[in-house]
């Protein structure tokens, strides 16, 4: 190695270092901006006796459970579809592992308008698998 090169090393090393991190930062973001192709601008509904004009307009997410000892996991099958009127507390998909298989629950009464993850793909605990929105509201159309 030339002497050049030994004096330069130190430089050489923390620029590759700040290339790699940039690199990682930048592939971070883009896995961050593919999942959330979902509405996850969303908010969970607020608890009211009565509900007010702002709380009945609110989306609210489905988010995928953890599933146990199943693992961080599960493939996602849907009992509803895109458009579908739901109400709060009925089975609106199915999750399964190769240990375990659950329903989750609407966790609202209203409109599925999107669906995040399509019936037999997997999802991770934490995950938006959809977004129901308020009663009488309608799906977005694709661009």
């Amino acid at each position: 190695m030339s002497t050049t090169v030994r004096k330069r090393l130190p430089q050489i090393v923390a620029v590759s270092s700040l290339i790699a991190h940039a690199l990682f930062v930048s592939g971070v973001a883009a896995a961050e901006a593919q999942s959330s192709d979902c509405l996850t601008s969303t908010e969970g509904p607020s608890v009211s006796a009565s509900p007010s004009e702002e709380e009945t307009s609110r989306s609210t997410r489905v988010v995928m459970p953890s599933v146990g000892e199943g693992g961080d996991e599960a493939t996602v099958h849907w009992n509803h579809a895109v458009g579908d009127d739901v109400t709060k507390g009925e089975p609106l998909l199915e999750v399964s592992t190769d240990k375990v298989m659950m329903e989750i629950e609407s966790p609202a009464t209203g409109v599925l308008i999107e669906i995040c993850i399509d019936d037999g793909r997997t999802a991770d605990t934490g995950e938006t698998l959809a977004v129901i929105g308020p009663p009488g509201s309608t799906p977005p159309t694709a661009e």
